[in-house]
């Protein structure tokens, strides 16, 4: 009663008798908002995080095989641009600054990049344009379950089916439940991705010495990290 009573008033924005003060129904609705975000412990935030953060990846990547196209190192992509067909008239129409990232687009294309899985949506591409990167397999790893998680996200409501239940036993996440991410979620994510980011261009730069990075992180243990961090989610 005294609940139903309480939401009447707020609902109403009458004065309180208990307070004299008038309840405001946007910020009551406002508390419970917060209130339900740190229940769930920013899950939100942390999913909005990695969503960006993939989206960031993806546009490195990108920068970098641009970069690599525009140099002309024609020896270390002659296979690739040899097997890519293309309107001549449309690219020499481009601008310098379009030519290039156009001739990506196409790279892309060719090799139903965005289809693959984790890292290997990259690899393609890399590898097209010269640069084969030697990766270490729990990043490699890494990368796939962040991706998984991308997807989730994305493009299933943040439920995990099947495949992704199997990915993670870890998390004890049952297939249709939500995905709760955690802070130790995005943490291990963006750390993985700045290994990997950080290995591409070493390779691309043809430097051998390690990163700061690699000496400060271990690779498995950032992937352990990831695994065990409790991302079910009740209803």
């Amino acid at each position: 009663m005294v609940k139903r009573a309480h939401d009447e008033l707020v609902q109403l924005d009458i004065p309180d008798p208990q307070t004299g003060e008038v309840v405001d129904s946007d910020l009551v609705s406002r508390v419970a908002f917060a209130e339900k975000l740190i229940e769930q412990e920013f899950s939100l935030l942390h999913g909005q995080t990695i969503l960006a953060m993939w989206g960031q990846l993806e546009a490195c990547i990108d920068d970098i095989c641009v970069a690599r196209l525009a140099s002309h190192d024609l020896d270390k992509q002659a296979e690739a641009l040899a097997s890519l067909k293309v309107p001549l008239g449309e690219f020499l129409v481009l601008s310098e600054e379009s030519k290039w990232p156009w001739v990506l687009g196409k790279l892309k294309s060719l090799t139903n990049s965005s289809l693959r899985a984790g890292i290997g949506q990259f690899d393609s591409i890399l590898k097209s344009v010269g640069i084969d990167v030697p990766i270490d397999p729990d990043i490699r790893t890494l990368i796939y379950l962040v991706k998984s998680v991308r997807n989730a996200l994305a493009h299933r409501g943040g439920r995990a089916d099947a495949q992704f239940c199997a990915d993670v036993p870890g998390w004890g996440i049952e297939v249709g439940s939500p995905i709760r991410l955690t802070q130790a979620h995005t943490i291990s994510a963006v750390v993985g991705m700045a290994m990997y980011v950080s290995a591409v261009m070493r390779e691309a730069l043809g430097q051998t010495a390690p990163s700061s990075m690699d000496k400060e992180y271990v690779p498995a243990a950032v992937l352990a990290n990831f695994q065990m961090a409790a991302g079910g989610a009740d209803q």
